[in-house]
């Protein structure tokens, strides 16, 4: 009698263990899965720039540099020397 005893109560935690088990193996299929689709995401978003990129050619290279023409270029160019 008291054999069966501790083995429904060995079961019994077993069981407990085994849903434990089950509910993080869930909580982390569901954060990789997550992951995967933001990675998708990502991957998509970088394509798609680099399809702009390559459309664009070197004028789009030039202009992602950053650098500005000085307002006195322009006015030596036009021949203006007294615009500076």
């Amino acid at each position: 009698m008291q054999a069966q005893k501790e083995w429904r109560q060995k079961t019994q935690e077993n069981v407990k263990k085994l849903e434990q088990a089950n509910i993080h193996y869930n909580k982390m299929q569901s954060r990789l899965e997550s992951l995967k689709n933001i990675a998708e995401r990502y991957e998509g978003y970088g394509n798609s720039i680099r399809r702009i990129m390559e459309k664009k050619g070197d004028r789009v290279r030039h202009s992602w540099c950053g650098s500005r023409p000085d307002p006195g270029e322009k006015a030596v160019r036009n021949g203006n020397r007294d615009s500076l």
